[in-house]
């Protein structure tokens, strides 16, 4: 099965507005018959991932208590990303880490990430095994 009739929802298209207030604040969409709906208070950055079963998500993009996480077609987490990278990121002054977005780069899922210093990261990641890929720094 797959998702099917995916929507982003409360774009703000006006001229002047901000890239956060441009981004959706709800997504539908349809699995196995059943229609699903997710409100975003603060708005979210939302993939749908090309297995077509499952989507990407950032909560809160631009606030360092966002959150990302895999969402099945089912509307369960699959992967907390928020969790997951506490793991494997180097981080010994104990920054805030916030996702800021996530798309692919030749076929391969990247989220990126700010820790409010003078760098910004990006990691590869398999939605399939967990798997999280190398950090990259990028400026």
């Amino acid at each position: 099965m797959y998702i099917q009739d995916f929507q982003l929802e409360g774009i703000n298209r006006k001229e002047g507005s901000s890239i956060g207030e441009q981004l959706p604040s709800a997504i539908t969409w349809s699995y196995k018959g059943e229609k699903h709906t997710i409100t975003f208070p603060q708005k979210a950055i939302v993939l749908l991932l090309k297995d077509l079963e499952n989507m990407a998500v950032i909560e809160s993009p631009y606030d360092k208590s966002n959150k990302a996480y895999i969402l099945s077609g089912e509307r369960d987490i699959k992967w907390n990303l928020s969790e997951l990278i506490k793991d494997v990121f180097p981080n010994p002054q104990n920054r805030y880490i916030y996702f800021s977005d996530v798309y692919y780069i030749e076929n391969q899922l990247y989220f990126f990430i700010n820790t409010g210093d003078i760098y910004d990261y990006r990691f590869s990641f398999d939605p399939k095994t967990g798997m999280i890929g190398k950090f990259i720094t990028s400026r």
